[in-house]
């Protein structure tokens, strides 16, 4: 589950805290996420990330400590819009693959770095709509 925009207070989102295996989080809408966590240390999800843009991420492990993993620096920056999503692919698809959740937080890191710089997100201003039927 990807709960990126709660702020913790919209009672909507409760029942997908609640049921969430693994479950991602932005601390954007939410700064005091690790209390928040805390209080909730009875959640079923075994794998939790919390997103925080620039400053990188962090994933409470299987004995409840918590682990930062820092950001990997993007060669350039074009749009951070969908880092978050990268970030929750690449660590997705490193986790269920690799099944190390270091490497995975790491797979996500980069990902996201990726995505920043990548033209295909959000075209630079003044630059003409690409033709989808013509090769990037």
């Amino acid at each position: 589950i990807d709960l990126h925009d709660w702020d913790g207070t919209n009672p909507h989102h409760v029942d997908f805290l609640e049921a969430a295996d693994h479950l991602f989080m932005s601390s954007a809408s939410m700064p005091e996420w690790r209390d928040f966590l805390d209080r909730h240390s009875n959640l079923r999800a075994d794998t939790v990330v919390v997103t925080h843009g620039h400053l990188g991420a962090s994933g409470r492990t299987a004995d409840g400590d918590w682990v930062d993993v820092p950001v990997t620096r993007a060669e350039r920056v074009v749009d951070t819009n969908g880092a978050g999503d990268a970030f929750l692919a690449g660590f997705a698809t490193s986790w269920l693959t690799e099944a190390d959740i270091e490497a995975a937080r790491t797979a996500g890191a980069g990902h996201a770095a990726r995505a920043v710089g990548s033209d295909q997100l959000a075209p630079r201003p003044g630059t003409p709509p690409q033709d989808p039927s013509q090769p990037a």
